[in-house]
């Protein structure tokens, strides 16, 4: 099934589509400016089109979604809660410029690509929002300042770490 709101969607509901076993929900018409708390956590679908003004995806709210393949974060965002991304099967995740705080454990269990906005200057601490990542490169934004104990901590996987703070010469292959 294939789900398309129309502008009438005013309020989305915690856990609104969790285990949810359709195709695809397009929210691009609605006005919601942010996706509560597990929307969609242990869900099936395979595509989601976010609110165009979407500031906020909530905590766990697309853990587990190991079908998820597309999403596309709007440039309004500008936070990322904990686990929002934990264990989904999204290859590619652009962070836009915008976001500002990136929570515990958002990319946890990921393996697909994450990257940042050419223009991204927001984040500037890295705590554990990489912790658990899966993925094989890590390639941190200039205007990140700080990197917190343990923020790569059970990144099995990674081979290319890359962040303006390691010299040029001594860029990290694990």
């Amino acid at each position: 099934a294939n789900v398309v709101f129309s502008s009438k969607l005013q309020i989305l509901g915690m856990n609104a589509f969790a285990s949810f076993k359709g195709e695809s929900v397009d929210f691009s018409q609605t006005a919601i400016e942010g996706l509560p708390n597990a929307c969609f956590q242990n869900s099936s679908v395979k595509r989601v089109v976010l609110p165009p003004k979407t500031s906020v995806i909530g905590s766990a709210c697309f853990q587990n979604c190991y079908r998820l393949t597309e999403l596309a974060l709007p440039s309004s965002l500008s936070r990322i809660a904990n686990h929002a991304f934990q264990s989904s099967g999204i290859q590619k995740l652009m962070i836009p410029s915008r976001v500002s705080t990136i929570e515990d454990y958002a990319f946890s269990g990921m393996t697909g690509e994450i990257t940042f906005a050419s223009s991204y200057t927001s984040l500037r601490s890295v705590g554990w929002c990489f912790r658990g990542y899966l993925g094989t490169a890590i390639t941190i934004p200039d205007s990140v300042t700080t990197v917190r104990s343990g923020a790569f901590a059970e990144c099995t996987n990674l081979k290319y770490f890359s962040s303006p703070m390691v010299n040029a010469g001594n860029t990290s292959k694990h």
